[in-house]
């Protein structure tokens, strides 16, 4: 990221004590997003890589901690549009309006994501963003008796890929603030699930899900990988969920019923027109699934911080979790 620092200009940011500085008529696009005191914290930047131009948010001091925001263009003109457009509307200020609870906590909840993209990980160095290997959950988990309680120290078979402890403790923090518990609600004991509601393999898995007691079911983190009306879809969610009181786990229910589609994705994020804390709730789910180096969607996060892919019979999604046989 050595774009040179030229013909900024200046707006204010949405984060109290931040400002963003934009580049003017130059391309591909940057913009660096800093604190009022003149330091560096965040930097947004296509990149030309390939024949390809991605777009990047990353600690300007750390290549290697970028992530990856999108999807890659192959025209420098579209990932230019696309990352200003998704600066501006994540951090430029709007007309101010009367604060509020749900403006509170988004704000709050940026912060969080503002944390997390500035402090480094503690990932190993030969591991980046975007190349964490994901298990297909056809792997075969070590037999342990049926008394044996799930613990956070639980240890991965070998291969199989574990966040360490900051990443499970961040997850907990988010499941904790924004996830949908399923169950009851999130703790240290939870077990996750990152979702998209137009992912037809989350909607395969859910029966499986449904068939645990309830007190075994996971919290849910809604991310929209799955194109820009998934994106929408999740925001109008915390929308819905934020100015009705809907109930979170019942309207989630609702998204992985087999009939929902497209349609009445259109419908909800219509009925729901997403406020500006509501699309940071949006933002944060998915910037913490791309910065853990997810790729698919869903993904199994276990209370020890052990990783899968889809698991859809309930059998092994128990055995996987290593809860004690079902009486």
């Amino acid at each position: 990221m050595t774009a040179p620092q030229t013909a900024w200009t200046l707006s204010v940011s949405q984060w109290p004590g931040y400002l963003v500085h934009e580049q003017l008529k130059t391309s591909p696009y940057r913009a660096e997003i800093r604190s009022q005191e003149g330091f560096s914290r965040i930097c947004a930047e296509v990149v030309h890589e390939g024949e390809e131009y991605r777009f990047y948010v990353a600690r300007p001091d750390a290549q290697a901690e970028r992530t990856q925001i999108g999807r890659s263009y192959r025209s420098v003109r579209r990932a230019d549009r696309f990352a200003r457009a998704w600066v501006r509307r994540n951090f430029i200020n709007r007309a101010a309006t009367p604060a509020s609870w749900s403006r509170t906590a988004g704000a709050f909840l940026a912060g969080i994501l503002a944390f997390a993209l500035i402090t480094p990980s503690n990932r190993p160095p030969t591991l980046v963003a975007g190349e964490r290997a994901m298990s297909s959950s056809t792997y075969q988990p070590e037999q342990t008796s049926a008394s044996t309680p799930m613990t956070l120290n639980e240890s991965a078979p070998a291969g199989e890929p574990q966040l360490n402890a900051d990443e499970l403790k961040t997850i907990q923090t988010i499941g904790a603030a924004v996830g949908i518990p399923l169950g009851t609600p999130a703790s240290t004991e939870s077990w996750f699930v990152f979702a998209d509601p137009l992912c037809p393999y989350c909607h395969a898995m859910q029966p499986a899900i449904d068939a645990l007691p309830v007190a075994q079911r996971p919290v849910i983190i809604p991310v929209g990988v799955r194109g820009q009306l998934s994106a929408e879809l999740i925001a109008s969610y915390f929308e819905a969920v934020d100015r009705d009181g809907q109930a979170a786990g019942r309207l989630w229910q609702s998204f992985m019923d087999p009939s929902f589609d497209e349609t009445r994705a259109r419908e909800v994020v219509s009925q729901y027109p997403a406020s500006d804390a509501s699309k940071k709730k949006a933002f944060l789910t998915l910037t913490l699934f791309s910065k853990l180096g997810f790729k698919k969607t869903p993904t199994l996060v276990s209370a020890g911080g052990r990783l899968s892919g889809p698991i859809s019979e309930v059998t092994e999604l128990r055995t996987w979790l290593r809860f004690p046989e079902a009486e």
